[in-house]
């Protein structure tokens, strides 16, 4: 039947224009920005897993920047414990040759010297080694995040000064100079007091050169440096062996968290990314479509015009 109030066919045409629209629409948006979920309507079944996915690799990657922070902050506190361990070698070393009696003061004064400044020196690197402005020298444990579940994992770090000592509870290991581990116990020089080294207290005292409380300016005062070098050496190694296990352990938890990151990566892929050979077959189809759709609501609105013959 010739009508002019309705136009079936123009009417289908426009709603097939209008449907094949938004398929162009969700392709260009899909091949633009290389995944499927670009709005909630897109795969809403899939949507969350996709999130979650993609939350998780985010956390295990930013884990992984975590261990590595951590990791190169106990290589310079190790490192400075080993230029630490070099200079307590030299003190021990003018120790055992001050403690003989076949050495004359004058000599004794000599090698005096050179074990203040080195116990200067001892004090200076305990002072100013840093890790983003944090001194990592003095005891500051180190808590870094790890996991996407949001897990942490703390490492103590050993106070390495020369008069430090564990006088705080639950610090473990805090006082390099004792070599304790718990408050109030002392593995070394019998005393707290006695197992340290005291630097920087310069006096000067006649004949005898400037020299600090610790000091080997005498035969006697000599053998209980070294002995007090003995064991601060003794808990260095120990330190610095936890420091190794502690670094290798990171290292090893990090390599652990990349392979998740790469997990959970792949699995928001193979959910969520664009599938390009398909998307761009499915616009050239689209394009084809709203061309000939175009076409077709032309003809079927030039339909109408044929009644303005049967009027004349």
């Amino acid at each position: 039947m010739t009508s002019i109030n309705f136009n079936p066919a123009a009417n289908n045409a426009a709603n097939i224009i209008t449907k094949n629209q938004r398929s162009i629409d969700q392709a260009m948006t899909r091949l633009a920005s290389g995944t499927k979920m670009n709005s909630a309507a897109d795969d809403p079944s899939m949507l969350a897993s996709f999130n979650n996915l993609t939350a998780s690799g985010v956390a295990s990657r930013a884990a992984v920047q975590s261990l590595n922070h951590g990791i190169a902050y106990l290589t310079t506190v190790d490192n400075t414990a080993a230029n630490i361990e070099g200079v307590l070698v030299r003190m021990k070393d003018l120790a055992v040759q001050a403690s003989s009696t076949a050495m004359s003061a004058q000599e004794r004064y000599g090698l005096d010297f050179e074990f203040q400044q080195l116990g200067v020196r001892w004090i200076d690197l305990t002072s100013n080694t840093r890790f983003n402005t944090t001194q990592v020298m003095q005891g500051t444990d180190l808590t870094i995040g790890v996991g996407a579940a949001g897990g942490t994992m703390t490492v103590t770090i050993d106070d390495y000064r020369p008069d430090a000592k564990n006088d705080t509870a639950g610090s473990e290991g805090l006082g390099i100079a004792s070599g304790a581990d718990t408050k109030g116990l002392i593995s070394s020089g019998g005393t707290a007091a006695g197992a340290m080294l005291n630097f920087g207290n310069i006096v000067a005292a006649g004949a005898v050169p400037a020299t600090g409380s610790e000091r080997i300016s005498s035969a006697a005062t000599a053998v209980l440096s070294s002995a007090k070098l003995t064991n601060f050496i003794a808990n260095f190694g120990n330190s610095r062996a936890k420091l190794g296990s502690a670094l290798n352990a990171m290292t090893s938890i990090s390599d652990s968290i990349s392979s998740q990151a790469v997990g959970f990566e792949n699995s928001a892929a193979k959910i969520g990314n664009t599938n390009y050979a398909a998307e761009t077959a499915k616009l050239s189809a689209s394009q084809i479509i709203s061309q000939a759709s175009t076409a077709i609501l032309a003809q079927a609105n030039a339909q109408s015009a044929t009644i303005l013959s049967l009027l004349k």
